[in-house]
């Protein structure tokens, strides 16, 4: 047999968002792989691309791409009709297409497709390609016993797809001709990791809320610290994907109470990644915090929170608002303070904004030690859809050991320990909240 040198090939990524397209390029310089990334920004430019038309009809600047990344959420023409198009198309459905999405249809159409979960905030699946080889990715990294052995990424290596079983080297074959094809197997999955695990994240504050709160005309400060102390989670900030690790998180709230049951807030949020400047993200206003009944009429003191997430478009690249509702429940026994606040939440623009409500909560017992100091126990969770549950390796979830010191008579101190129980979590965070009343 005569032996063929594989070049690298260009690797084509279709995707809108500027925070994934950062990641992905990061993902490569990084991983120090050789291979050139062309990005086009809609399913229309990526039919222009493939099929030399229009800005791209030169084939000599618009070469054919060995490996395909399409977002299916794009604009013009979606990904799927993209995809579609691709696979009944003889000259193209051989390209390797690697689809990012957080739909939760997967249609197996012909080609070989690797189909993989992308997260909005908590979304993380697992994959299945359509050729039958199944993975899973985590937080970690990403292992199947049929993909090819890690190799290094010092230089772009190629896959031999002629045989059975892939191997290092791999080419594309047609029914009418056997071509020779290059793609980067070391870039597929160090940029899929990303892909997967590095969603928009932004700082989780702790806080467990209680039923009561400002009365009428009273006036509340809070200002809020987290400090990310371990993480292997990147994350988006303003163009660029940073580490977690050594993250500051501050908001700082206002809350007035309109009436003895319902008080209004906002809240001004910013974050200070490593070696990165101090920088405001979003603003949120709390429409509503009202408490049913008196208290001690009913068996939990039951309040609702609704919320409204206005977040800076630059921070992430586009503009997700959403709307928080949160219900308060809390009963006091003795010396004893149980809270629960199980949440929905919704995304009413920007690119998620099909996804269904997801589920989140909070729940803390605290013990009146002395008037002064009140220990107690926090737990946090996120997990996913409704009627799509995460896995519980991609859930995230806390336990907060934390203690209370009331140091002036209006005047409190919250300060505590997150620690992460799965691989979607942050390892370790450290949380301060103080409050004065006015």
């Amino acid at each position: 047999m005569s032996s063929q040198t594989l070049q690298p090939v260009k690797i084509l990524l279709v995707e809108d968002n500027l925070q994934d397209i950062e990641i992905a390029r990061r993902a490569f310089a990084k991983g120090r792989v050789k291979n050139e990334l062309i990005v086009v920004r809609d399913g229309q430019e990526a039919l222009d691309y493939l099929y030399h038309q229009g800005k791209h009809k030169d084939p000599a600047t618009s070469p054919r791409p060995g490996m395909i990344l399409l977002d299916l959420n794009l604009p013009k023409v979606g990904g799927m009709e993209v995809l579609q198009q691709i696979k009944k198309d003889e000259t193209l459905k051989s390209i390797p297409v690697i689809v990012l999405t957080a739909s939760p249809e997967r249609r197996m159409l012909c080609a070989p497709t690797i189909w993989a979960s992308t997260p909005t905030s908590k979304n993380r699946s697992n994959s299945t390609t359509s050729c039958g080889w199944s993975t899973r990715f985590r937080s970690t990294g990403l292992s199947s016993p049929r993909f090819p052995p890690p190799v290094s990424r010092q230089n772009p290596l190629s896959w031999d797809c002629r045989r059975s079983v892939p191997s290092h080297t791999m080419s594309l074959q047609s029914q009418k001709e056997r071509a020779m094809g290059k793609i980067s197997v070391s870039a597929a999955l160090f940029v899929l990791t990303f892909f997967l695990f590095s969603a928009p994240a932004e700082a989780r504050h702790f806080k467990v809320y209680g039923y009561q709160g400002p009365d009428a005309g009273e006036i509340e400060l809070v200002y809020w610290t987290d400090y990310v102390a371990a993480s292997d989670h990147p994350m988006a900030f303003f163009g660029e994907t940073v580490d977690r690790e050594g993250l500051w998180a501050h908001t700082f709230e206002i809350e007035y109470g309109v009436t003895d049951r319902w008080t209004i807030a906002g809240y001004a949020d910013f974050e200070q990644p490593s070696g990165e400047n101090f920088e405001y993200i979003q603003w949120r206003g709390v429409v509503a915090r009202y408490r049913f009944f008196e208290k001690g009429e009913r068996f939990f003191d039951p309040a609702i929170y609704l919320e409204y997430y206005f977040p800076d478009p630059a921070y992430t690249g586009e503009a997700k608002e959403r709307i928080e509702a949160r219900l308060i429940l809390e009963k006091q026994i003795g010396a004893t303070v149980l809270r629960l606040n199980p949440k929905v939440e919704k995304v009413l623009s920007g690119p998620d904004v099909e996804e269904g409500l997801e589920f989140e909560y909070g729940a803390s017992l605290y013990m009146n030690l002395t008037p002064q100091v009140r220990p107690g126990i926090e737990l946090y969770g996120g997990m996913g859809e409704f009627v799509n549950f995460q896995s519980s390796d991609d859930q995230q979830h806390y336990v907060v050991p934390a203690v209370t010191w009331k140091f002036l008579p209006n005047a409190s101190w919250n300060l505590g320990v997150a620690f992460g129980l799965t691989d979607a979590s942050d390892d370790v965070v450290v949380k301060s909240i103080i409050e004065v009343g006015l």
